[in-house]
């Protein structure tokens, strides 16, 4: 006897729509933290050769698709400050993966047992 959601009660429906939501934002907040986190590699090399430099090495900020001359020191200023907002970011981004990640196992479960019940 094959498996067929038609003949779900709405609650168990409700519970198989939510499990599809829950796996799709799992899926977008992993691939933001894979993102941001590619994102925070680059920022720390981007300061690492700022700090190799020195305060008078010629360095240039993209600004609107053109470069700019910019003093050494307030780029990697600035370079720090978003290295600490990408850390924020990624701390947020893993907290919502780990309860998404909670949500996902025990809906998996609740599914297993939907499925198992609708099989006898």
């Amino acid at each position: 006897m094959a498996f067929d959601p038609r003949n779900l009660s709405q609650a168990d429906q409700q519970q198989m729509v939510r499990y599809q939501q829950v796996a799709q934002s799992l899926d977008a907040i992993t691939k933001q933290r894979a993102q941001m986190e590619s994102k925070m590699k680059q920022t720390d090399f981007a300061i690492e050769e700022l700090e190799k430099g020195g305060s008078d090495a010629n360095v240039y900020r993209s600004i609107g698709g053109i470069f700019i001359k910019s003093n050494q020191e307030k780029v990697l200023e600035e370079t720090k400050e978003e290295k600490e907002s990408l850390e924020m970011r990624l701390k947020s981004l893993n907290m919502q993966e780990e309860r998404l990640k909670k949500q996902y196992e025990d809906l998996t479960n609740k599914i297993k047992n939907i499925m198992n019940k609708s099989n006898q």
